[in-house]
């Protein structure tokens, strides 16, 4: 079954009958299905833990699972996957972890302040173009940079398959420019580092506060990680957002 067709297959309810949902939420051994527009608790089918790591369900997923209206759900497939991003274990085991799938964007966010970073953006969006999924390169707060184009330039000479917007979101610059991606049906992960403008970007885009904010250090120009797991946040115009805690390095294959 293609992606588009689970994409129409998800949520339905088929009574007795196994269901296909969404992951909205992993903390280790801990899932969430979206279901219907709830978050179902969840735990993995047995024989899961006979297998790779690299088939665990990650958010972002279709699975197939079991539902329990009265506990935890089981899961007991994940569904083919149309891209996925990964990095090697932080223990350093040797063995990738993958982190999202099905994203059909992949926006890299970094400010245009000390946390830009030429070298962290091309690793990104290597990472992302391996993974399958379309890489948009952000540069926020633009207002406090006094020519954009050499760095949007930069940023371009790294890949033919990326595409970059200089905006701010604090003076709405730039802003009408990302609204082509928020199409309904589509999926689309953020990345960046800690206080590089992710949850105000998309909170302004959507015109309430979808996501929470924090404050960045003035003297290093970096923040704490208002997101400290990976969650799937759907918007009432049918865009599922996935936010990533904030992180500095993507490993690469």
């Amino acid at each position: 079954m293609n992606n588009n067709l689970i994409k129409h297959e998800t949520n339905k309810d088929y009574g007795n009958e196994n269901k296909i949902g969404r992951i909205s939420e992993v903390q280790k051994n801990s899932y969430k299905i979206r279901f219907c527009g709830t978050d179902l608790p969840a735990k993995l089918k047995g024989s899961f833990y006979e297998q790779a790591a690299e088939n665990l369900p990650v958010v972002g997923d279709y699975v197939t699972f079991q539902h329990n209206p009265i506990g935890e759900s089981v899961i007991l497939s994940v569904r083919e996957r149309t891209s996925f991003l990964q990095r090697p274990d932080q223990a350093k085991t040797g063995v990738m972890q993958y982190m999202v799938a099905n994203a059909d964007y992949t926006f890299i966010v970094t400010s245009l302040n000390e946390d830009y970073s030429y070298n962290r953006i091309a690793r990104y969006v290597s990472a992302v173009i391996q993974g399958g999924s379309t890489p948009v390169v952000i540069l926020t707060k633009s207002d406090l940079c006094s020519n954009v184009w050499p760095y949007i330039s930069e940023v371009e000479s790294i890949s033919d398959k990326i595409r970059v917007h200089a905006i701010s979101a604090l003076y709405d610059i730039g802003m009408d420019e990302l609204k082509e991606y928020f199409a309904k049906g589509k999926t689309i992960c953020l990345l960046g580092s800690s206080g590089a403008g992710k949850s105000t970007l998309i909170n302004a885009l959507t015109g309430e506060e979808t996501m929470k904010t924090s404050e960045i250090r003035s003297y290093d120009s970096t923040g704490r990680h208002t997101t400290t797991h990976r969650q799937l946040i759907e918007l009432e115009n049918g865009v599922s957002i996935i936010d990533t805690p904030g992180m500095r390095e993507v490993g690469l294959i």
